[in-house]
């Protein structure tokens, strides 16, 4: 993780695998789950140099719209697997948030089994619905294609010119700051 350039090299790529122009004509689950897989290895990378402190202040900063859905009281899941999603959670209450991509990135690794593409009527991938293992019993999030192309290209392209260390009062402690 040290040569964070090398990483960052790799977002590149994968940003290319899974921008917008890519549509599955014709579709096969392979390609699908190929795809799936280069997501969440993208956001394993992202989650990995921000906990080694490779990215600008600024650009973990950075919030991206993004939207949840609230769990349906009174109901129980049970069993991970059971992809019923409309069962559980209110799919006609969309609530829009701000979160930095740290908190996005977290989502896609600690998924659990419902997580999924969803392709549109042209054969691209026009978003993520996820949820996390932590938050599962609370929401279940909707995060567009194009916030998470956003996302590594600017991954890709931030890198610290300058590395402070400053006292940072509400956490008590020394906190590196990148510029």
């Amino acid at each position: 993780m040290y040569e964070s350039c090398y990483w960052k090299h790799k977002l590149k790529k994968i940003c290319k695998k899974i921008g917008p122009k890519i549509q599955f004509i014709p579709y096969s689950y392979k390609r699908h789950e190929k795809f799936d897989m280069n997501v969440f290895i993208a956001m394993s990378i992202l989650r990995k140099l921000r906990d080694r402190n490779k990215f600008t202040n600024e650009f973990c900063d950075k919030k991206w719209e993004i939207s949840y859905f609230p769990k349906k009281k009174g109901v129980r899941r049970i069993d991970s697997f059971d992809c019923d999603i409309e069962r559980f959670y209110d799919m006609k209450n969309e609530i829009i948030i701000e979160k930095d991509f740290g908190y996005i990135a977290n989502l896609f690794v600690h998924s659990n089994s419902m997580s999924f593409s969803n392709i549109d009527k042209k054969r691209k991938v026009s978003e993520f619905y996820i949820s996390s293992d932590y938050k599962q019993e609370k929401h279940y999030y909707k995060i567009p294609m194009h916030i998470i192309i956003s996302i590594l290209e600017e991954a890709s392209k931030n890198h610290p010119h300058k590395t402070t260390w400053q006292y940072d009062e509400k956490k008590g402690k020394e906190v590196i700051v990148n510029e």
